[in-house]
Formats: C-alpha cells, structure tokens, sequence
C-alpha cells in the first residue's frame, strides 16, 4: 500500500507542462518529507489507456506519515516484472522508460496498466516495477 503525499495527472505526449507537472509534483512532496524517510515512490495509475494516454502520478511512501491519508493499494494478484536503472539521475529513468515502452511496442511486454511504480531507495538505487498481464 502506498500513501500519497501529492499528485498530478499528464501525459507523457500531448501535455506540453509535462515535466514542469512532474518536477512540481516531486518538490512538493520532497518538501513534506524528512531525511528518515525510506524509501519513496513515484506511483502510475488511473491509466486512460496505454503509456500513450493520459495517467496519475503520485508520490508516496510506504508507511503512514501523519496527514496523507489518501491511499494506493496495488492489485495484489499483480505480477511485476522489475527494471533496475543504471543511475538514479533523470535522464537514465526517462530511458528505462523509453526502453519499457519499445518492449511493449515490440510486444515483448505486456503491461496489465494497474499500478506500476518507481522505487527510489535510500541509498540511491532506482527500480520501475512494471504490472504484467496475468
């Protein structure tokens, strides 16, 4: 379960504020965090369709924190396939995504668009939990 400290809805194609969305998104939720925080999660879901419409991002944590309430619950029957990210800078997760979205368009993954999300660790590591089709 996730617990959401803020969120936005884009489009990664047609939404020219895109990424002022996003990068708004996340120093809204990084000022609400402490440095104890664990792990923090960028969180897809509400899928219009494919990774070509329009979604919700959320940031989240793992753990209640007083006053975010509202939460996530992945499907639990869900199966993840786990994509590691070299580096945790910027342009390397846009990549892995980049990478993600020409398996699917090379039917080599089949996404099942419930929840899937990016898990920034403590110590730097990313990983993008994709959700499969059963």
């Amino acid at each position: 379960m996730f617990f959401v400290i803020s969120s936005i809805r884009t489009n990664n194609f047609t939404d020219e504020k895109m990424i002022e969305k996003i990068k708004a998104v996340w120093q809204e939720a990084q000022a609400k965090l402490s440095d104890n925080t664990g792990c923090v999660y960028g969180v897809y879901n509400h899928y219009q369709n494919d990774y070509r419409g329009d979604y919700t991002l959320s940031i989240a944590v793992d753990h209640p924190i007083e006053h975010f309430t509202t939460t996530i619950e992945p499907n639990p029957i869900d199966n993840y396939y786990v994509f590691e990210v070299d580096d945790n800078h910027e342009d390397k997760i846009y990549q892995t995504w980049q990478y993600i979205w020409g398996l699917e368009q090379d039917r080599k993954l089949f996404r099942a668009y419930d929840v899937d999300f990016e898990k920034y660790h403590p110590d730097g590591r990313v990983e993008i939990y994709i959700s499969l089709l059963s």
